[in-house]
């Protein structure tokens, strides 16, 4: 065994070794403090069990939510005390049969509080458009629409903040389904003990 195999080997797997990509549910959605009315609870209701394929479905997509677009409102997703674990890959969005499609303005952000504000010094981290109220779908029929597709994104705060800025918002969206990873990234520590361990084993060999 090289050294090379006997140190990064075990460390090197650690660092691929992910669990597969599922469905992860955020633990509540609600507005924000002081973002005006809305009722996204009916987004969540109604998950898939595995990653859903894009196109005409039958699945059951449970209660509507309601979202509105105007200026000033906004809304939370709560991923829960072990943030940090969670990875978004992919986001889908279960669409009724017919509506329009979707325009808003929209800016996304992760927050350690459920303010609408954004505000990088309390630690607010911008985040990606993930495309939830910006879509344009070709099919009329009740299906799944892939909105996003990555770069894989961490979840940098407990809570993920839509903010609305106006624009047009369709009553089409029924189930948001986020898909990603909540297996923890080894510490460089780890790591690095892991790296040891390979030593001291090569040595105890020789």
């Amino acid at each position: 065994m090289s050294l090379f195999t006997a140190v990064f080997g075990v460390a090197g797997a650690l660092l691929v070794s992910n669990a597969s990509a599922a469905v992860i549910t955020p633990i509540g959605a609600a507005a924000t403090n002081d973002g005006g009315f809305q009722s996204p609870a009916g987004s969540f209701d109604a998950q898939p069990a595995t990653e859903p394929t894009a196109g005409t479905t039958t699945a059951s997509f449970g209660n509507s939510p309601s979202y509105f677009p105007d200026a000033g409102r906004a809304v939370y997703f709560d991923f829960g005390p072990s943030y940090a674990d969670v990875t978004i890959e992919r986001v889908y969005l279960g669409l009724k049969q017919d509506g329009t499609n979707s325009s808003a303005n929209v800016s996304y952000f992760f927050s350690n509080d459920i303010d609408k504000a954004f505000e990088p010094i309390e630690g607010d981290v911008v985040a990606p458009n993930f495309g939830i109220f910006n879509f344009t779908s070709s099919n009329a029929a009740k299906s799944w629409l892939q909105v996003y597709s990555g770069p894989n994104q961490a979840v940098q705060q407990r809570y993920l903040i839509a903010q609305f800025n106006g624009g047009t918002l369709s009553n089409r969206v029924q189930e948001i389904v986020f898909i990603g990873n909540t297996t923890p990234v080894p510490e460089p520590t780890s790591l690095a003990l892991v790296a040891v361990g390979g030593l001291m084993a090569l040595r105890r060999r020789r």
